[in-house]
């Protein structure tokens, strides 16, 4: 016979988070939504941000993808996936049984080895800012069209800003930006790729 706290234990429902680690460079756009629409069917979303731009600071990074996403995921500049893992785990409670959801794009070779590393390394303990927890199972997610038909790039957009196009510039960081919004930003990222601090391709 299973004790009070067995009992209660195995009745708990079983909690999902879902975790994604990307570049900005020198913020998200609009293509991201690939990654974050496969995202907290179950659960809460926790994406973190590279910490690598010359542009904008942190936190209007982070208030243009969450502009971006409707607010629906929580964004952080972060140094490492670990981070961003960890920051998933730390709204769980000790004793919740859990499962994580690691998200990543399709469209390039390097994520899918990166993904079953951070696996690895999840499975096996070797994420300090997780502090020991383990979790039920690991999972990774990419988007159903690898191939990102909506067209929608970094490279793009910043060709776009150089270019001074900035109805292509407009659709790349959404519509939640006014025409005004969008032309300081599009002016910044110009002006950065015009004297080196940003690549125009990476």
């Amino acid at each position: 016979m299973l004790s009070l706290k067995q009992f209660l234990k195995e009745a708990k429902q079983v909690k999902h988070v879902h975790v994604a680690f990307m570049g900005a460079s020198p913020n998200t756009h609009m293509g991201h939504n690939d990654v974050f629409d496969t995202m907290g069917k179950h659960g809460q979303s926790f994406v973190g941000l590279s910490g690598k731009s010359t542009v904008f600071s942190d936190s209007e990074r982070e208030n243009i993808a969450n502009k971006q996403t409707g607010g629906k995921i929580k964004f952080k500049v972060e140094k490492t996936a670990g981070q961003t893992i960890g920051r998933a785990a730390d709204t769980l409670d000790d004793d919740d049984e859990a499962e994580l959801h690691l998200h990543f794009g399709g469209d390039r070779a390097g994520p899918k080895g990166m993904a079953e590393g951070l696996k690895k390394s999840v499975e096996n303990g070797k994420i300090p800012e997780l502090r020991g927890r383990k979790f039920k199972k690991v999972h990774i997610h990419y988007p159903e069209n690898v191939d990102r038909p909506h067209g929608f790039s970094g490279t793009k957009m910043r060709q776009a800003a150089v270019d001074g196009d900035l109805k292509t510039y407009r659709k790349h960081v959404g519509d939640g930006f006014s025409k005004e919004e969008a032309k300081k930003m599009m002016d910044r990222t110009k002006e950065a790729i015009d004297n080196g601090s940003l690549p125009l391709k990476r």
